[in-house]
């Protein structure tokens, strides 16, 4: 070995001896949690991204995303199929994913399993790369309508996210009519993203005919962006999935 190798491979193996330059829960035995290993190339040592960077980038998407304690728990994979409107809602799921365009709509009583079809686009979604944040609709929109910095900020990264999924849109606290401000609130996110052509996942207890008894506008913007993707769950005690969990 020539001493220019020599030099080259001293210097390769140094880097590589480094370790924990990440501090996460992810361990690397590849990297030793550098996020990157050093190869000679062309008479150089270079470093070449390691490939647990993109599993890190993730996970991290995953505890940014506000779904971390459920995410695992409600994937497309585990939702169980007893009847039509099931094998239905999850058959649309995977065609929504085929595309990634568009809005994926779908209302329904408490425990037909909107979020947890919902949670898992959602999920598949980040695993394919996209930065995604959850909205429950009822804590959420209450400190959105403050008037304040933090507010604003919030309104702005929901309205500009990769793919966001607002859960119970319109809910309130004792089902009641949602106020002008929450008709606000809902139209200044939805139209930003419905002209930015953002991706969205939305679920609801109020199927879109009561919404356009809400909004006209709001309702109208999400027939036409979740075009294929709408899904009215009828009301019945067989529709609980939760009991069939």
């Amino acid at each position: 070995m020539d001493r220019v190798s020599e030099l080259l491979k001293n210097e390769r193996d140094g880097l590589n001896k480094l370790k924990n330059l990440i501090s996460d829960s992810y361990d690397c035995p590849l990297c030793n949690n550098r996020g990157w290993t050093a190869e000679i190339m062309n008479n150089a040592v270079i470093c070449v991204e390691c490939s647990c960077v993109p599993v890190r980038r993730n996970i991290k998407r995953v505890e940014n995303s506000g779904l971390a304690n459920v995410i695992d728990k409600y994937t497309l994979e585990n939702y169980k199929v007893s009847s039509d409107w099931q094998e239905h809602i999850k058959r649309t799921a995977y065609e929504f994913l085929e595309i990634r365009k568009g809005w994926f709509f779908i209302a329904g009583q408490s425990g037909a399993g909107k979020t947890h079809i919902c949670t898992g686009i959602f999920n598949e979604l980040i695993q394919k790369g996209y930065d995604a944040k959850y909205m429950l609709w009822l804590d959420d929109s209450y400190k959105l309508k403050k008037n304040d910095e933090d507010a604003d900020r919030l309104r702005e990264f929901l309205k500009n996210v990769q793919v966001l999924y607002i859960d119970d849109l319109f809910k309130t606290e004792k089902n009641d009519i949602p106020s002008q401000a929450d008709v606000k609130l809902a139209m200044e996110i939805l139209n930003f993203r419905y002209i930015n052509n953002k991706v969205t996942l939305i679920s609801s207890e109020k199927n879109i005919s009561e919404i356009f008894d809400i909004d006209v506008a709001i309702a109208g913007r999400i027939t036409e962006m979740s075009k294929g993707f709408l899904i009215n769950i009828k009301n019945g005690k067989e529709k609980n999935y939760r009991l069939k969990m």
